[in-house]
Protein backbone atom coordinates (compact mmCIF):
# COMPACT_ATOMS: atom_id res chain seq x y z
CA UNK A 1 0.00 0.00 0.00
CA UNK A 2 2.94 2.27 0.20
CA UNK A 3 4.80 1.50 -2.94
CA UNK A 4 1.20 2.58 -3.97
CA UNK A 5 1.58 5.94 -2.44
CA UNK A 6 4.45 6.67 -3.00
CA UNK A 7 4.20 5.64 -6.94
CA UNK A 8 3.36 8.71 -9.59
CA UNK A 9 1.10 6.17 -12.16
CA UNK A 10 -0.21 2.72 -11.56
CA UNK A 11 -0.67 0.33 -14.34
CA UNK A 12 -3.17 -2.20 -14.69
CA UNK A 13 -4.55 -4.44 -16.91
CA UNK A 14 -8.16 -3.77 -17.35
CA UNK A 15 -11.32 -1.41 -16.19
CA UNK A 16 -12.13 -4.04 -13.56
CA UNK A 17 -8.72 -3.47 -12.20
CA UNK A 18 -8.80 0.03 -12.43
CA UNK A 19 -11.96 0.82 -10.59
CA UNK A 20 -10.66 -1.22 -7.94
CA UNK A 21 -8.45 1.64 -6.80
CA UNK A 22 -10.87 4.43 -7.55
CA UNK A 23 -12.90 2.87 -5.18
CA UNK A 24 -10.24 3.39 -2.71
CA UNK A 25 -9.63 6.48 -3.42
CA UNK A 26 -7.04 6.71 -6.30
CA UNK A 27 -6.96 9.81 -8.34
CA UNK A 28 -8.27 8.62 -12.33
CA UNK A 29 -4.88 10.20 -13.03
CA UNK A 30 -2.55 8.05 -11.18
CA UNK A 31 -3.94 5.11 -12.89
CA UNK A 32 -2.89 3.93 -16.65
CA UNK A 33 -4.82 0.70 -18.06
CA UNK A 34 -3.25 -1.28 -21.07
CA UNK A 35 -4.47 -4.68 -21.43
CA UNK A 36 -2.11 -7.46 -21.49
CA UNK A 37 -1.35 -9.89 -24.68
CA UNK A 38 -0.41 -13.58 -25.94
CA UNK A 39 2.36 -15.65 -27.07
CA UNK A 40 0.93 -16.23 -31.09
CA UNK A 41 3.68 -18.74 -31.14
CA UNK A 42 2.65 -20.95 -28.58
CA UNK A 43 -1.11 -19.90 -28.88
CA UNK A 44 -2.22 -20.31 -32.57
CA UNK A 45 -5.32 -21.91 -34.42
CA UNK A 46 -4.51 -25.60 -35.51
CA UNK A 47 -6.89 -26.87 -38.68
CA UNK A 48 -6.31 -30.37 -38.20
CA UNK A 49 -6.63 -30.49 -34.91
CA UNK A 50 -9.80 -29.00 -35.16
CA UNK A 51 -11.00 -31.41 -37.90
CA UNK A 52 -10.32 -34.26 -35.32
CA UNK A 53 -13.05 -32.82 -33.14
CA UNK A 54 -16.09 -35.67 -32.52
CA UNK A 55 -18.13 -34.12 -29.66
CA UNK A 56 -18.86 -30.42 -28.29
CA UNK A 57 -16.44 -29.52 -25.68
CA UNK A 58 -16.23 -27.17 -23.27
CA UNK A 59 -12.77 -26.17 -22.11
CA UNK A 60 -11.55 -24.29 -18.53
CA UNK A 61 -7.99 -23.75 -17.98
CA UNK A 62 -6.56 -21.96 -14.42
CA UNK A 63 -6.89 -22.68 -10.90
CA UNK A 64 -10.06 -25.05 -10.21
CA UNK A 65 -11.23 -22.68 -7.34
CA UNK A 66 -14.39 -20.93 -5.43
CA UNK A 67 -13.00 -17.51 -6.76
CA UNK A 68 -12.65 -18.61 -10.66
CA UNK A 69 -16.77 -19.34 -9.86
CA UNK A 70 -15.66 -23.69 -11.54
CA UNK A 71 -19.37 -24.36 -9.22
CA UNK A 72 -21.34 -22.59 -11.26
CA UNK A 73 -19.84 -23.85 -14.35
CA UNK A 74 -20.07 -27.70 -12.85
CA UNK A 75 -23.19 -27.07 -12.39
CA UNK A 76 -24.39 -25.78 -15.29
CA UNK A 77 -22.77 -28.22 -17.37
CA UNK A 78 -24.27 -30.90 -15.31
CA UNK A 79 -27.89 -29.88 -15.68
CA UNK A 80 -27.87 -28.85 -19.63
CA UNK A 81 -27.00 -32.81 -19.94
CA UNK A 82 -26.03 -31.97 -23.29
CA UNK A 83 -25.55 -35.28 -25.86
CA UNK A 84 -22.30 -36.38 -27.21
CA UNK A 85 -20.56 -33.36 -24.88
CA UNK A 86 -17.86 -32.97 -22.33
CA UNK A 87 -16.63 -30.45 -20.00
CA UNK A 88 -13.00 -30.22 -19.26
CA UNK A 89 -11.32 -28.42 -16.42
CA UNK A 90 -7.16 -28.08 -16.48
CA UNK A 91 -5.85 -26.75 -13.47
CA UNK A 92 -4.90 -27.84 -9.67
CA UNK A 93 -7.25 -28.43 -7.59
CA UNK A 94 -7.88 -26.28 -4.20
CA UNK A 95 -7.88 -28.17 -0.85
CA UNK A 96 -10.76 -26.61 -0.12
CA UNK A 97 -12.93 -27.94 -3.25
CA UNK A 98 -12.12 -31.62 -3.18
CA UNK A 99 -14.76 -32.81 -1.26
CA UNK A 100 -17.34 -30.92 -2.61
CA UNK A 101 -15.99 -31.84 -6.45
CA UNK A 102 -16.60 -35.85 -5.08
CA UNK A 103 -19.94 -35.70 -7.06
CA UNK A 104 -18.75 -34.22 -10.58
CA UNK A 105 -16.09 -36.86 -10.14
CA UNK A 106 -18.57 -39.30 -11.15
CA UNK A 107 -19.59 -37.70 -14.47
CA UNK A 108 -17.44 -39.55 -17.12
CA UNK A 109 -18.38 -36.59 -19.62
CA UNK A 110 -16.41 -34.13 -17.02
CA UNK A 111 -12.76 -34.39 -17.41
CA UNK A 112 -10.50 -33.08 -14.32
CA UNK A 113 -6.85 -32.63 -15.56
CA UNK A 114 -3.51 -31.27 -13.51
CA UNK A 115 -2.22 -28.51 -14.70
CA UNK A 116 0.22 -28.91 -17.55
CA UNK A 117 2.95 -26.99 -19.63
CA UNK A 118 1.76 -23.89 -20.91
CA UNK A 119 3.16 -24.95 -24.77
CA UNK A 120 0.57 -27.87 -24.14
CA UNK A 121 -2.33 -26.11 -23.83
CA UNK A 122 -3.09 -25.11 -27.15
CA UNK A 123 -3.69 -29.02 -28.05
CA UNK A 124 -6.70 -28.91 -25.86
CA UNK A 125 -8.04 -25.48 -26.72
CA UNK A 126 -8.32 -26.55 -30.53
CA UNK A 127 -9.91 -29.90 -29.75
CA UNK A 128 -12.60 -27.62 -27.77
CA UNK A 129 -15.75 -25.63 -29.58
CA UNK A 130 -16.15 -22.83 -26.16
CA UNK A 131 -13.87 -21.60 -23.40
CA UNK A 132 -15.59 -20.73 -20.42
CA UNK A 133 -14.47 -18.22 -17.52
CA UNK A 134 -16.57 -17.36 -14.81
CA UNK A 135 -14.58 -16.06 -12.31
CA UNK A 136 -15.88 -13.62 -9.75
CA UNK A 137 -12.83 -12.13 -9.19
CA UNK A 138 -9.99 -12.06 -11.80
CA UNK A 139 -7.23 -9.42 -12.18
CA UNK A 140 -7.40 -10.16 -15.99
CA UNK A 141 -7.60 -13.36 -17.13
CA UNK A 142 -4.60 -13.89 -19.98
CA UNK A 143 -6.78 -17.83 -20.96
CA UNK A 144 -9.39 -15.80 -22.61
CA UNK A 145 -6.73 -14.56 -25.06
CA UNK A 146 -5.34 -17.90 -25.21
CA UNK A 147 -8.01 -19.53 -26.16
CA UNK A 148 -9.64 -17.12 -28.64
CA UNK A 149 -5.68 -17.51 -30.51
CA UNK A 150 -6.89 -21.13 -31.15
CA UNK A 151 -10.22 -19.85 -32.54
CA UNK A 152 -12.43 -20.08 -29.59
CA UNK A 153 -15.42 -17.93 -28.68
CA UNK A 154 -15.44 -17.16 -25.18
CA UNK A 155 -18.22 -16.77 -22.58
CA UNK A 156 -17.05 -15.16 -19.30
CA UNK A 157 -17.97 -12.51 -16.78
CA UNK A 158 -17.25 -8.83 -16.48
CA UNK A 159 -15.08 -9.31 -13.23
CA UNK A 160 -12.09 -10.59 -15.69
CA UNK A 161 -11.18 -7.45 -18.19
CA UNK A 162 -12.80 -9.84 -20.59
CA UNK A 163 -15.55 -6.94 -21.56
CA UNK A 164 -12.90 -5.29 -22.88
CA UNK A 165 -11.95 -7.61 -25.33
CA UNK A 166 -14.94 -9.73 -25.94
CA UNK A 167 -17.79 -8.32 -27.87
CA UNK A 168 -21.04 -9.75 -27.01
CA UNK A 169 -22.56 -12.31 -29.59
CA UNK A 170 -19.45 -11.78 -32.11
CA UNK A 171 -16.63 -13.41 -30.80
CA UNK A 172 -18.46 -14.64 -27.19
CA UNK A 173 -20.25 -13.50 -24.40
CA UNK A 174 -20.00 -11.50 -21.10
CA UNK A 175 -22.23 -11.98 -18.67
CA UNK A 176 -23.01 -11.47 -14.70
CA UNK A 177 -20.87 -13.02 -11.88
CA UNK A 178 -23.17 -16.64 -10.39
CA UNK A 179 -25.52 -16.00 -12.63
CA UNK A 180 -25.85 -20.19 -13.79
CA UNK A 181 -29.20 -19.60 -15.51
CA UNK A 182 -27.20 -17.30 -18.41
CA UNK A 183 -24.41 -19.25 -18.57
CA UNK A 184 -26.68 -22.20 -19.32
CA UNK A 185 -28.34 -20.17 -21.90
CA UNK A 186 -25.36 -19.01 -23.79
CA UNK A 187 -23.53 -23.09 -23.75
CA UNK A 188 -27.21 -24.19 -25.20
CA UNK A 189 -27.19 -21.76 -28.14
CA UNK A 190 -23.64 -22.70 -29.37
CA UNK A 191 -24.24 -25.77 -28.97
CA UNK A 192 -27.46 -25.34 -31.02
CA UNK A 193 -25.93 -23.64 -33.24
CA UNK A 194 -22.10 -24.87 -34.16
CA UNK A 195 -21.80 -23.12 -37.19
CA UNK A 196 -22.25 -20.29 -35.43
CA UNK A 197 -19.68 -21.22 -32.73
CA UNK A 198 -17.56 -21.71 -35.31
CA UNK A 199 -17.86 -18.45 -36.98
CA UNK A 200 -17.46 -16.56 -33.50
CA UNK A 201 -13.77 -18.61 -33.21
CA UNK A 202 -12.76 -17.67 -36.16
CA UNK A 203 -13.74 -13.82 -35.57
CA UNK A 204 -11.96 -14.10 -31.87
CA UNK A 205 -8.93 -15.17 -33.37
CA UNK A 206 -8.47 -12.25 -35.74
CA UNK A 207 -9.50 -10.09 -33.12
CA UNK A 208 -6.20 -11.37 -30.89
CA UNK A 209 -4.16 -11.76 -33.89
CA UNK A 210 -4.08 -8.51 -34.74
CA UNK A 211 -4.62 -6.56 -31.85
CA UNK A 212 -3.64 -8.38 -28.48
CA UNK A 213 -0.04 -9.88 -29.72
CA UNK A 214 2.74 -9.40 -27.04
CA UNK A 215 4.50 -6.99 -29.91
CA UNK A 216 1.16 -4.98 -29.47
CA UNK A 217 1.56 -5.01 -25.56
CA UNK A 218 4.70 -3.66 -25.66
CA UNK A 219 4.08 -0.50 -28.68
CA UNK A 220 1.40 1.00 -26.37
CA UNK A 221 3.39 0.30 -23.46
CA UNK A 222 6.18 1.86 -24.92
CA UNK A 223 3.65 5.12 -26.35
CA UNK A 224 2.19 5.15 -22.67
CA UNK A 225 5.66 5.83 -21.31
CA UNK A 226 6.87 8.33 -23.57
CA UNK A 227 3.92 10.41 -23.17
CA UNK A 228 4.10 10.64 -19.10
CA UNK A 229 7.71 11.49 -19.55
CA UNK A 230 6.89 14.15 -22.25
CA UNK A 231 3.63 15.26 -20.40
CA UNK A 232 5.71 14.83 -16.34
CA UNK A 233 8.99 17.19 -17.69
CA UNK A 234 10.62 14.05 -16.78
CA UNK A 235 14.77 14.33 -17.71
CA UNK A 236 16.83 11.28 -18.63
CA UNK A 237 20.40 11.52 -18.27
CA UNK A 238 22.58 8.83 -19.74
Amino acid sequence: KKEYELADFIMVPTEYARKTFLNKGFSEKKIIKNPYGVNLKEFYFDKKLQEKKTKFRIIYTGSISVRKGVMYLLDAFEELSLENSELVLIGDIDEDLNTKLSEFKKNKKIIFKKSIKQNELKNFYNVSDVFVLNSIEDGFGMVILQAMACGLPVITTRNTGGSEIIDNDKDGYVIPIRSKKILKEKITFLYNNPSKCLKMGMIAKDKVTSKYSWDAYGKRQIDMYMSLIKNSRIWVIL
